[in-house]
């Protein structure tokens, strides 16, 4: 996409270090089928509204991060020209594999729509993101067959837990500090083959809460289907990103949950309105429930899509 390459100099990040999510919302829109117009003139309004540095703009001031980010750019970029795109990510994705959850999913989601993408320089722009904001966060946990039960009861322990600060990274220090939570910390049995069940909880709470957080852990699940075949231990991976994913899901307290009563409607029909769609997070949601839809035709997704376009 041609778009891609006009944006491909902006920072991958805003707003003081919060992700630019233009890169993965082009190849939504992309794969959705909207028309580039519409793409154009969403990116345009993005970049503007969101003040995105141009990184080949003369004038602006040197910045460390975004200074690291075109250097180590160019040093994947190296890579990928000297052996392949596959043999970089999967020696980058399994020096990593315990930080998949780093920047709420944003380095990994980033990465992997850039695969989809196919482009050699998004790969590398989104390589040098993952990397730079990797935090390493390796949990343990006990495998659990009936994981809706599960995390009914860390949700119940959550409730008492007071946190009182600001920062994903601090909340979730908050979470893991507590003896209860971590004591109470799960994996799915069987996880490689019981993938369905693990989407099924993600959705089913989102559409209880439209937690802002589980959306990305639900964006984050999509993300790792499409990385999965670059690591060596699936099922450690997906395991650790199942436990990850519990610590972001209780970073707000479920207190009540609430029942929309909507009017429903098929993805064929949800998928023409896209372009009515203005935020980013939304956009990538529905492509998201897209893709799982196709391979698990679950209601509860059908209901997360027509929740988008009524909320």
């Amino acid at each position: 996409m041609k778009l891609h390459d006009r944006f491909s100099t902006l920072s991958p990040i805003y707003g003081g270090g919060l992700t630019n999510h233009l890169p993965m919302v082009l190849t939504a829109l992309r794969l959705l089928d909207v028309d580039e117009e519409t793409i154009e003139k969403f990116a345009e309004e993005y970049v503007d509204t969101n003040n995105i540095v141009d990184l080949t703009s003369s004038g602006i001031e040197n910045d460390p991060f975004n200074d690291e980010y075109v250097k180590l750019t160019n040093t994947f970029m190296n890579e990928i020209n000297q052996k392949s795109v596959e043999e970089v990510m999967n020696v980058v994705l399994n020096e990593n594999k315990y930080s998949l959850h780093s920047g709420l999913f944003h380095g990994m989601i980033r990465l992997a729509y850039a695969y989809l993408e196919g482009n050699d320089l998004l790969i590398a722009q989104a390589l040098a993101y993952f990397v730079m904001i990797a935090q390493k966060l390796k949990l343990t946990g006990s495998p659990t067959e009936d994981i809706h039960t599960s995390f009914e009861s860390l949700v119940d322990v959550r409730k008492e837990i007071e946190v009182d600060t600001i920062g994903t990274t601090n909340k979730m220090l908050i979470l893991l500090d507590n003896k209860e939570i971590t004591e109470k910390l799960f994996y799915p049995l069987n996880s490689l083959i019981k993938k369905d069940r693990v989407l099924k909880l993600f959705v089913n709470y989102y559409n209880k809460t439209q937690d802002f957080y589980i959306l990305h852990v639900i964006t984050g699940y999509h993300a790792l289907h499409i990385l999965d075949q670059f690591f060596e231990e699936k099922e450690e991976v997906y395991n650790n990103f199942f436990m990850q994913a519990l610590i972001v899901m209780l970073i707000n307290p479920h207190n009540q949950y609430t029942k929309n009563k909507i009017e429903m409607e098929s993805f064929v029909s949800l998928t023409k309105k896209v372009p009515q769609l203005k935020d980013s997070h939304d956009i990538k949601l529905f492509y998201t429930l897209v893709y799982f839809y196709e391979r698990y035709e679950m209601d509860d997704l059908l209901i997360s899509g027509n929740l988008i376009f009524n909320s």
